[in-house]
């Protein structure tokens, strides 16, 4: 008996930190679905649904390449938590495209006050997706993922499932989504702790003003037993390889602190993109107030044209 209750206290202390750094990170279970997978998506605050994205996303209707592309993405979190994120997608027969995700992370190691023996925990997520067209006005997805979190001795894992559709108009320069998010079942319970997964609902939308160099955008997102979020940015195009983003959301109102400035920035994400030939950087940050901040560097590429 003092065994299991043991275990059931280092147990317990380790999901008060992940509590803790899911409330900074996006207030859910299962944080790993939610967290940014590449560096654009990190500075959009995982907003902008609706506009093309070359990684599969939340609404996988809004997967975008002209043909086969990938990336890599790594994160730093608060609390010296690490996270790496692969990409891959593939347009085949002009209006059908195939998206992969595999995200990691890791939370580090931790040690036992009580027996000072030390355990790590980490999560891992897979996702492949699939998008059509319709008479190139509107689009359809749809994604299946695997999620997989390990804590000491102790494991989880489950099923999810996004599916969205996005309507363009007025060439191309409004657009609007809807998404089911992280529809999903824990298959396999943390010892007997027992946990399930509420999706999310997203309407999404984004407009390209005449004769402006980017566009701006706004999210809905409904969430079950917790407060709704919007998100809110901008990315702008100032020439063919060069991108600043700025985005926020309702939730930096939990992350106000300190000076005028700090309040100011709390919450904000911020990052640039650049590209060379088909090589693409992206660097990123997402001001968590007193937390500290998510750091994200992506790096994306075209195969294909790479080795012509």
């Amino acid at each position: 008996m003092t065994i299991i209750n043991h275990k059931k206290t280092l147990f317990s202390r380790f999901i008060t930190s992940i509590f803790l750094v899911s409330f900074l990170c996006s207030q859910a279970p299962y944080t790993i679905m939610h967290l940014s997978t590449s560096s654009r998506s990190l500075s959009l605050t995982n907003g902008a649904a609706a506009f093309n994205s070359p990684v599969l996303s939340s609404n996988p209707a809004a997967l975008s390449a002209d043909g086969l592309s990938g990336g890599f993405h790594h994160f730093t979190y608060p609390l010296d938590i690490n996270g790496n994120s692969i990409h891959g997608t593939y347009n085949f027969a002009n209006q059908h495209l195939i998206g992969v995700t595999i995200t990691s992370i890791n939370y580090g190691k931790f040690t036992d006050s009580q027996t000072e023996n030390t355990f790590s925990a980490n999560d891992l997520a897979m996702r492949v997706g699939y998008k059509s067209t319709f008479r190139n006005l509107i689009s359809y997805g749809i994604s299946a993922g695997f999620i997989k979190s390990k804590i000491s001795s102790y494991n989880s894992s489950g099923l999810v499932m996004n599916a969205g559709i996005r309507g363009r108009m007025l060439s191309n320069r409004l657009g609007m989504g809807l998404s089911i998010e992280n529809w999903g079942k824990i298959t396999d319970q943390y010892d007997h702790f027992e946990e399930s997964i509420s999706p999310d609902f997203r309407y999404s939308l984004f407009y390209k003003p005449q004769h402006f160099p980017g566009f701006l955008f706004f999210d809905y997102v409904k969430q079950k037993h917790i407060q709704d979020l919007q998100i809110y940015g901008i990315e702008i195009t100032f020439s063919s390889n060069l991108q600043l983003r700025l985005s926020s959301s309702s939730e930096n109102k939990y992350l106000e602190w300190g000076e005028v400035f700090d309040e100011i920035v709390s919450g904000l994400s911020f990052g640039i993109g650049w590209s060379y030939k088909k090589y693409q950087f992206e660097l990123a940050s997402q001001n968590l107030g007193p937390a500290g901040s998510i750091i994200g560097f992506s790096f994306n590429f075209t195969p294909s044209t790479i080795m012509d």
